[in-house]
């Protein structure tokens, strides 16, 4: 693959959002459709011009900040529109990662979110979003919370305030993030280990895969960073097979991954559903440094279905000798 890869194109933001509880808030033990469910609300109640139930069909679906974040529609005449109907979304938001439940007013607590390519743009949207979140409340039992502060966070994780709750005030962020930041890192090992700290769901063949060998592991992750670079930080299409065709000389040493359900409920099908994936450890052994960029990028834009939601979650272990002791 030449110079010009998708993946020279790929930027993104990393925010903390820190909040506040006004009241008791009772979560869920894995919090994410909940924060990303009452987000899209929030988001709809402070765009939406038309009050339209569904965004099909609406003439603003290709400008409105709501249907591009939430559904990222693409143009009737985008050539890959057969394909590529909707995107990955730009967004990936991961909520306090923690099995505790009740939250105390006054109590603090937080979530993050990473933001792709142009959807930092609209930093603002969100902000007003998180602020609607905390008037509509989170849990069964609604509770309200108010934004303090959002950080943005760089790629060594120092944090800048970039927005204060109390004056309203937003400044601008320097910390974008490049897929380039990770091509020059550090050797990667011949043996690394990834460690699911949320549940990963990932498909072939339209169903959800019995193991992930680092094969399937680098042609989804490598699918998702190309579709974002070109949808969203204005790479050309490509094709990211290519990109993966030696990963499959990595082969799987050690299988530590354990399945794990968890129940959301769903507004667009009205019901509790019972999702699952893999967690824990996976360890790999093989010529790793071409993907290894890939992999450090993939900590912060998961991999696998559900990523909005905070699914898909992993970091690289490169010292493995803690394998089997709490990781």
């Amino acid at each position: 693959m030449g110079d010009d890869t998708p993946l020279k194109h790929l930027y993104f933001c990393r925010y903390r959002i820190n909040l506040c509880a006004r009241e008791e808030i009772v979560l869920p033990p894995y919090k994410g459709n909940v924060f990303r469910g009452v987000f899209g609300r929030a988001l709809r109640t402070i765009v939406c011009q038309t009050r339209h139930a569904e965004c099909d069909g609406c003439r603003l679906r290709l400008q409105c900040v709501y249907s591009l974040l939430m559904g990222s529609p693409v143009a009737d005449d985008y050539p890959h529109a057969a394909k590529y109907k909707t995107p990955p979304r730009p967004y990936i938001m991961v909520p306090p990662l923690t099995k505790k439940r009740q939250f105390s007013p006054d109590e603090p607590f937080a979530f993050n979110i990473t933001l792709v390519g142009l959807s930092n743009k609209y930093l603002s949207y969100f902000i007003l979003a998180f602020i609607e979140m905390g008037r509509m409340g989170l849990g069964k039992n609604r509770g309200r919370f108010d934004v303090v502060t959002v950080e943005a966070i760089d790629a060594d994780g120092a944090a800048q305030q970039i927005f204060c709750g109390h004056t309203g005030e937003l400044k601008q962020t320097t910390s974008e993030i490049r897929y380039e930041t990770f091509e020059n890192t550090m050797h990667a090992p011949d043996k690394i280990g990834i460690f699911f700290e949320t549940q990963v769901r990932i498909k072939q063949h339209d169903e959800l895969t019995p193991d992930v060998p680092f094969q399937l592991l680098i042609e989804r992750l490598a699918e998702r960073a190309f579709l974002l670079a070109h949808f969203y930080c204005g790479a050309e299409m490509a094709d990211h097979m290519a990109f993966t065709e030696s990963a499959g000389t990595v082969e799987t040493v050690t299988d530590n991954l354990k399945w794990a359900d968890w129940k959301r409920y769903s507004g667009s099908h009205k019901a509790e559903m019972t999702w699952g994936g893999w967690q824990s450890i996976i360890i790999y052994k093989g010529n790793i440094q071409k993907y290894f960029p890939l992999l450090r990028v993939g900590e912060y834009l998961h991999v696998g279905k559900a990523a909005t939601f905070g699914l898909g979650k992993y970091r690289i272990v490169k010292n493995i000798s803690h394998v089997g002791q709490g990781l």
